[in-house]
């Protein structure tokens, strides 16, 4: 009975819940792309200057705050809304990139950093 009702309403109603699924991808997308863009640069800081080893502390900090309890940090800040939910987003998306980037680099070859300066590269 239940199951048949829920279908029903999702039939009825697909235009809508293909919008939303549509706006839902729009912003999961876009706080991504700005994870990625800022996670990135903050792992290079990280990784190339050895004083600034705090940016994963304080990133792995934020990473513990309950997502609810950030939506209400937020809210004074940004207000309700998109911009909210993207700010979480992009705020729970960092921990993976800078930490990714600066493993990634922090753990390169000795033997590649001096075969790739042997061959010209800076």
């Amino acid at each position: 009975m239940f199951l048949t009702d829920v279908l029903n309403c999702l039939v009825e109603q697909k235009d809508l819940f293909l919008q939303l699924t549509l706006q839902h991808l729009e912003l999961s997308f876009t706080a991504i792309i700005i994870a990625i863009i800022i996670g990135l640069i903050l792992g290079i800081i990280a990784s190339e200057y050895p004083k600034n080893k705090w940016i994963l502390s304080v990133v792995n900090f934020v990473y513990t705050i309950p997502s609810i309890a950030l939506f209400g940090f937020l809210i004074p800040l940004v207000g309700i809304g998109d911009i909210n939910g993207v700010t979480a987003l992009i705020i729970y998306g960092l921990l993976p990139m800078v930490r990714g980037t600066y493993t990634g680099i922090t753990n390169i070859n000795k033997d590649i950093i001096e075969a790739a300066k042997g061959m010209g590269s800076t």
